[in-house]
Parts: C-alpha cells; sequence; structure tokens
C-alpha cells in the first residue's frame, strides 16, 4: 500500500536522523546544534493521514517541534507546496492541517507578546500622566485640591507598581522560552530602577524610625 510504502520512508528517515545526532553528540554534545536538533522521540514523528480522535482538540493540540524546525536561512518549515505523486489525498490534508496550526501559532505567540507590550507601556505611560494631573486644578478649594492631589499620587503609584509586577512576572517567562524581544530589554530596565527607589525608600523609613 502507499501508505505502508509511505510509513517505512518516515522509519527510514527516523533511524538516519537518530544515527546522525548520536554522531554529532559524540563529536559536541554541548554545542548550539542541540538547539535546533533535538532528540526525535515517537511520539514526535506523525504520520501523514493520521486521525486520533483521541487527540487533544485543535485549540490543546500541541505541534510537534519537527514542524518548527527552522533552515540555515532562518526560514520557518518548507513553504513549497508537495507535489510528489506518491502523496495521497489524505496526505496532503495533514501537510496542510500541520502547515496552517504552525502558522496560527506562530501569529498567536505575536499576539501575546503584543498584549504584553502594550499593557507594560500603557501603564508606565499612565503613571507619569497621573503625576502630571498633580496641579491641574487650581479654582477648588485647598481641601479638594489636596484630595485630588493624593489621589493623582495614589493612582501615579499604581500605574508604575502594576507595570513592574506584570514586567516582573511575564519577562522572565519570555527569555525562558529563547524569545527576546525589543521592548523587553527597555521594560527590563525600568523594573530595575523601579526596585532600586523601592528598596532606597525603604531604608530612609528604615533610618528614620531608627532616629
Amino acid at each position: 500500500m502507499l501508505y505502508n510504502k509511505f510509513s517505512l520512508k518516515i522509519t527510514r528517515a527516523a533511524l538516519q536522523y537518530r544515527a546522525a545526532r548520536d554522531a554529532l553528540s559524540a563529536v559536541d554534545p554541548t554545542g548550539d546544534w542541540t538547539a535546533r536538533y533535538r532528540v526525535l522521540r515517537d511520539s514526535n514523528i506523525s504520520g501523514p493521514g493520521c486521525d486520533d480522535r483521541d487527540a487533544p482538540s485543535e485549540g490543546r493540540y500541541e505541534l510537534s517541534w519537527i514542524w518548527l524546525v527552522a533552515h540555515a536561512d532562518g526560514q520557518v518549515m518548507d513553504k513549497t507546496t508537495p507535489n510528489s505523486q506518491e502523496f495521497s489525498e489524505s496526505m496532503h490534508l495533514k501537510w496542510a492541517q500541520t502547515q496552517a496550526r504552525a502558522e496560527w501559532w506562530k501569529e498567536e505567540e505575536q499576539l501575546i507578546l503584543e498584549e504584553m507590550r502594550h499593557v507594560i507601556s500603557f501603564l508606565w505611560f499612565k503613571s507619569p500622566w497621573w503625576w502630571s494631573q498633580v496641579r491641574c486644578r487650581g479654582n477648588v478649594s485647598a481641601a479638594i485640591i489636596s484630595g485630588l492631589q493624593a489621589y493623582a499620587k495614589k493612582q501615579a503609584i499604581i500605574s508604575e507598581h502594576l507595570a513592574a509586577h506584570f514586567a516582573r512576572m511575564w519577562l522572565p517567562f519570555v527569555h525562558s522560552q529563547g524569545i527576546s524581544p525589543k521592548w523587553a530589554k527597555f521594560y527590563a530596565t525600568k523594573v530595575v530602577a523601579e526596585e532600586v527607589e523601592v528598596n532606597e525608600a525603604s531604608d530612609t523609613d528604615s533610618d528614620s524610625e531608627v532616629d
């Protein structure tokens, strides 16, 4: 059968890959190549036309890393359409589904990163904006001005602390996934500066209590 013939090719390719990786590992076990050429497990190999009814839904499906390995030119996956006469309709369908799923996850990753950046950026923008509102009202009583100023200062501090909190929570995870967006370094620096200010303020308060 055509499917059995294709499955045999997959098995041979997997054996060749594992043998080549073992050879590389013997020569350079901790080289940069290990990030690209990972250990190939049977669970990573998805045969064309497979349709596991017990598999996770599309939204929870974990894409095999073999479909996401970058080529030497940095491109992810082969963009050419399979045109071999040996491919059956089910094989074409499996290829198209995997291609679409990889593109969808790539788009989701970019959207999540942009949402992270937008939240942190907005909060850090809002903090100085609140500080600028401290002295905007001059046609009310002193008591009301005092209350408005206290509220504006409180909101400014809350915005700044929230921005720092989200940056501390998200950026380490982003970096752990090997992702380094340009904006991450900028906000990581601001988090460090914010922590220094907090520590200095705490030291000042402690000194005051001692005195």
